[in-house]
């Protein structure tokens, strides 16, 4: 999967948990016993929890990532140092 496919899928399941939070919050509790309504929240409340689920798992992904990129980056940083405090392009000033 791309990176572009799976921002696609994570914005298509936010806006998902979203929805089913608010179809939630519709439910009217007197309602609940119903069977039909009783019915209609475990299902939603599964899609709700499947669209977070997946939102975790692309936050935590693209958390690792950030990581390593600041890893990698502020590694070359470090190798840099010398060089760039011998020059006038100095970020770190």
């Amino acid at each position: 999967m791309t990176e572009l496919e799976l921002e696609e899928e994570t914005v298509t399941a936010l806006q998902a948990l979203f929805a089913k939070v608010d179809e939630l919050q519709n439910i009217n509790i007197r309602d609940i016993l119903k069977p039909e309504i009783y019915i209609y929240y475990e299902k939603t409340l599964q899609e709700a929890y499947d669209a977070l689920t997946q939102v975790e798992r692309t936050i935590n992904s693209l958390g690792m990532k950030l990581e390593y990129q600041h890893w990698r980056l502020g590694e070359a940083m470090e190798e840099l140092k010398p060089f760039l405090q011998q020059t006038s392009l100095n970020p770190m000033k």
